[in-house]
């Protein structure tokens, strides 16, 4: 019984990692002027969880086109200097979120 709550623990800490390491990177993508900001960085997050375990990303295009909106609109513009490091980062989190799946 201890080791099944031992191993309960693990799970729910690596789907904790997992999904907040998602919110980062996609709080990193969102355009935080738009008004369902909060609500895609959510389901970004949540998106990503069977994709991270094999290292696999959904698109946050795809994303936001599901949730209804605009990608121009709900996303970032990352082009340019700033635009690449950011998507450096959002690179990272990508680690983050495979390696704790």
């Amino acid at each position: 019984a201890a080791a099944d709550r031992s191993a309960a623990r693990r799970l729910v800490s690596c789907l904790m990692i997992t999904l907040g390491a998602g919110m980062v990177e996609g709080s990193l993508l969102v355009n935080w002027a738009h008004g369902n900001a909060g609500g895609f960085v959510l389901r970004y997050a949540i998106e990503q969880l069977l994709p991270s375990l094999i290292w696999c990303t959904q698109d946050a295009s795809l994303v936001a086109e599901a949730m209804g909106f605009e990608p121009q609109a709900l996303l970032k513009n990352l082009e340019g200097r700033e635009g690449a490091s950011t998507l450096l980062a959002v690179g990272q989190c990508h680690a983050v979120r495979s390696v704790s799946a």
